[in-house]
């Protein structure tokens, strides 16, 4: 049997109610020559089931049923598994457009295998397409041409991090053994592609700004619902690997101040999962925790690269490394909110 192009592989779990449109858009593509492997990743409901029934209606399709691991040793098993040139990942809880790898395929073509394609994504709200935003690098351009020096502006767009909006070249991953780090809950997509770039060394980095991936946000757990007890650690960890990548290549003080700028967001959002109502410490706990984070050496970098962003009250508070001004702003502008609606 000849091995096609591309493998498409779909991590599974708990997705029966929406896993068909996610099936569908792959089988409907324009673009016919890939395999797909829907790897169940210990799924509880019918998620496994379905899968089967669609694998007897095409022979592209392989199942692989395995015992829960994550999301990330499922995406290992996949490219472990992977026969093609080529290996795309799709979340089971996203869709495509139809000409979604045409689209990719024909940049590739153009622009040769030395580059790599990434595409930009919208965001959905459902699966009547109700768009809710759109992720891209120029909303000018069809396709913008960067190179790795330009990653603190990719990740300035949220563009980096995923890796479903981009194409692999399987001969790398395997070469080098390239994976997934099944130890992390965070962040580790957005390692594995530094990984990647440093070992591929793409001469250039093709942004399709075509919108032909959509993002399902219904239903899913997001840095605002979901409580990470290391989430101090894996931020600082995620973030310093991504300043140390930025500096290892050509770059300005801008794209250091842009890692630093997501750096920060990324540590507010440390302080308010501290509070998680997930977290079961008690609050002096849980202010102890804030404290150690407001007083931390890369806090204060990040805090003195952003302190132009902030708003006036909340560098403020920062400012004093408390965080119990920082809930009280909070209570303020809530209220503010209410009287003014």
């Amino acid at each position: 049997m000849n091995s096609p192009l591309l493998t498409v592989a779909v991590p599974v779990y708990n997705s029966e109610k929406f896993l068909k449109y996610c099936i569908e858009s792959i089988l409907e593509q324009s673009f016919s020559n890939f395999e797909l492997l829907l790897i169940d990743d210990g799924s509880k409901d019918k998620s496994l089931d379905i899968c089967r029934e669609y694998a007897k209606k095409d022979s592209r399709i392989k199942v692989l049923a395995l015992k829960n691991g994550g999301v990330s040793s499922t995406r290992n098993r996949g490219m472990r598994e992977a026969r093609g040139k080529y290996i795309a990942f799709i979340d089971s809880d996203d869709y495509l457009e139809s000409d979604h790898f045409e689209t990719i395929f024909a940049l590739k073509e153009q622009y040769g295998d030395e580059c790599m394609v990434w595409n930009a994504f919208r965001t959905v709200s459902d699966y009547n397409t109700t768009v809710t935003g759109e992720t891209c690098f120029s909303k000018d351009e069809a396709v913008s041409v960067l190179t790795v020096a330009d990653m603190a502006q990719l990740h300035e767009k949220w563009l980096d991090a995923s890796p479903c909006n981009k194409l692999y070249r399987l001969d790398i991953i395997k070469t080098f053994s390239l994976k997934m780090d099944e130890t992390l809950s965070l962040g580790e997509d957005l390692l594995f592609n530094l990984k990647y770039l440093d070992t591929a060394k793409p001469k250039q980095i093709i942004v399709s700004n075509k919108c032909t991936y959509n993002y399902v946000r219904m239903g899913r757990e997001s840095l605002d619902n979901r409580f990470y007890p290391d989430m101090f650690e894996i931020v600082n960890r995620v973030h310093g690997e991504l300043l140390e990548f930025v500096r290892n290549h050509e770059h300005t003080e801008s794209d250091i101040e842009r890692v630093y700028n997501a750096w920060f967001f990324k540590l507010e959002a440390a302080l308010k999962n501290t509070f998680h109502k997930k977290n079961k410490a008690s609050l002096a706990k849980k202010l102890a925790e804030n404290k150690k984070i407001m007083q931390s050496r890369v806090f204060a970098e990040a805090f003195e690269k952003t302190r132009k962003k902030i708003g006036g009250l909340y560098s403020l508070a920062y400012s004093l490394k408390s965080y119990c001004v920082v809930l009280l702003i909070d209570k303020l502008y809530c209220l503010k909110r209410k009287l003014s609606s």
